[in-house]
């Protein structure tokens, strides 16, 4: 009798931990992703911004497992268009008066079903993507809010940034970088990629989620941070609608979700 209740106890608790294995969401209809997890189908050209000539930076799957992106373990995942995805380019802003003249965007695309991404911390300081330095520190945070005119609900609100202050140096000089991060979890931006974000990913439930993160980077020093930081707002107001065409709107996550 007694072996009897422990199997089925074993059983019952299988059941439920299968029940409860988070959904992976869909990628939109229309993109494309390569079988490498490469991003396709984004737009050369984001109001003043266009991708530069071999602006495409691919990432073996080594440094894909940094980002988080990898898929181990479904090759089906891909083909039913339920994987991780990324893209890395360098945009240039050919305005004769802009602040800075290249941009570098990275895209995350993370599913519900697999592996929690890395925190923000982490990927700010680690030196093995090809655009960080071993050199580099990280300096502080902090938080930009501004406005985007996006056309979705969700999105009418102010949007939080996080903005990181890196130092870079070489064998003559010293000076300071930046990125600024954006988190969208479920199709709405959210406050903290740090905490909220993952910590909503880490619950144990069947109700399908996913993350998207977005840094972008002005290529060069920064030696005026409220210039960088206007910069920056302006080149995320051109490509974020973009951007969120890429990914599930917080409408279709609403719909899934209820189901």
């Amino acid at each position: 009798m007694l072996c009897l209740s422990a199997g089925w106890l074993g059983v019952r608790r299988a059941i439920e931990l299968k029940c409860m294995r988070p959904v992976a969401v869909p990628w939109p209809q229309g993109l494309r992703v390569s079988e490498d997890l490469r991003l396709l189908t984004f737009p050369a050209q984001v109001g003043p911004y266009s991708l530069v000539p071999d602006g495409e930076i691919i990432l073996g799957d080594h440094l894909t497992r940094i980002l988080g992106v990898s898929t181990p373990g479904r090759p089906q995942a891909w083909a039913e268009r339920r994987s991780n995805w990324y893209l890395a380019r360098v945009y240039e802003d050919a305005r004769p008066d802009s602040a800075f003249r290249y941009w570098r965007l990275l895209l995350c695309y993370h599913t519900g079903e697999l592996d929690i991404p890395p925190p923000l911390p982490d990927l700010a300081s680690t030196p093995r993507l090809p655009w960080r330095k071993r050199s580099d520190r990280f300096l502080d945070s902090a938080k930009l809010v501004f406005r985007l005119r996006t056309g979705l609900p969700a999105w009418e609100g102010p949007t939080s940034c996080c903005r990181v202050r890196q130092r870079r140096s070489d064998m003559e000089r010293t000076w300071q970088i930046a990125q600024y991060d954006i988190a969208i979890l479920n199709g709405e931006p959210v406050d903290s990629w740090g905490a909220t974000a993952r910590r909503e990913m880490k619950i144990t439930s069947s109700k399908p989620r996913y993350l998207g993160r977005v840094e972008v980077a002005p290529w060069g020093p920064v030696r005026d941070w409220p210039e960088a930081d206007q910069a920056a707002k302006e080149f995320l107001r051109h490509v974020m609608p973009a951007v969120l065409r890429t990914m599930p709107s917080a409408d279709q996550m609403d719909e899934m979700r209820s189901r």
